[in-house]
């Protein structure tokens, strides 16, 4: 074999680990690395203020009651969702002029047995698992009188690049996907149009 007929094959080769590295390159960030399986916030068309969260007596969602007042957000999502990354859960939060960012708590776990009676989870979330349940407290200062609209965001850090999903209202887009308990997310922070609605009053009640 001559050395020209062995360089065509080296190219070949060195051209071909190249696009591999390009194409997961391009994937969203390691899909396989941060679980949505049993992540939730409201499933499409549902309500979340309306659902109770499991462990808790309150809903997944405590609107401002009036303006001034602070709004509340519950998640759950599998028990370390980032593997052996940091986790982190927030919310981005428009308030109609600009976008903010808040940093949730883990609040504690919880299985299937917390669900409150006739909850919409019951069917869908497996008895045999445990979840970590999450809060997100939106400052009394950020929501402003009318529409205001969030987005959960799921974060793993540690090393490299975060990985980031996004739970939302609605599908759209190339990256949206829906999960086993009907909650739509998405690896894009592109969600314009996708995001809960929150109304808040003009005035005290």
């Amino acid at each position: 074999m001559t050395p020209h007929s062995i360089l065509p094959r080296f190219r070949r080769a060195v051209a071909a680990s190249a696009f591999l590295a390009l194409a997961l390159a391009a994937l969203p960030a390691a899909a396989q690395n941060l679980r949505v399986d049993w992540a939730y916030h409201a499933a499409e068309g549902a309500d979340p203020a309306a659902v109770a969260a499991p462990g808790l007596s309150e809903s997944f969602l405590t609107p401002p009651a009036a303006p001034g007042a602070p709004a509340s957000i519950l998640v759950l999502t599998d028990r370390d969702f980032g593997g052996p990354l940091d986790e982190q859960v927030g919310v981005r939060w428009w308030d109609g002029r600009m976008a903010h960012w808040i940093t949730g708590v883990w609040i504690k776990n919880v299985t299937a047995a917390d669900l409150p009676a006739a909850s919409p989870l019951a069917e869908a979330l497996p008895q045999d698992r445990v979840f970590d349940l999450w809060r997100v407290t939106i400052p009394s200062w950020i929501p402003q009188p009318g529409d205001n609209y969030y987005a959960v965001q799921l974060k793993a850090t540690g090393r490299g690049d975060p990985l980031e999903r996004y739970l939302l209202a609605r599908g759209g887009g190339d990256f949206s996907r829906t999960n086993g308990l009907g909650q739509v997310w998405s690896s894009s922070e592109e969600f314009d149009g996708q995001d809960w609605l929150v109304t808040v009053p003009e005035n005290a009640p």
